[in-house]
């Protein structure tokens, strides 16, 4: 069982990395603001949040490298080309 319910309107998505972080912080938040909830219940929440977080922040990075050689292909394929 789950000690918080989140509001999350249907709406709502998920696009990037630091969309999925954004979210995560404001869990933790309800998490941290649940009365009813626990010391350990909310220490094993948050303990789960962290670790997707971790994972966001390493895709997000990730996805920055690729970009970056992506950018960097592309401006050795033009300079190739224009010579």
């Amino acid at each position: 069982s789950t000690p918080v319910h989140p509001a999350v309107s249907i709406e709502f998505r998920l696009e990037t990395a630091g969309d999925v972080i954004a979210l995560i912080e404001s869990q933790v938040h309800a998490v941290l603001d649940d009365t009813k909830a626990g010391a350990v219940e909310k220490a094993r929440c948050i303990g789960y949040l962290a670790g997707v977080s971790l994972k966001a922040i390493e895709c997000g990075n990730l996805a920055a490298r690729l970009e970056a050689i992506e950018i960097a292909l592309k401006a050795r394929k033009n300079e190739v080309a224009n010579r």
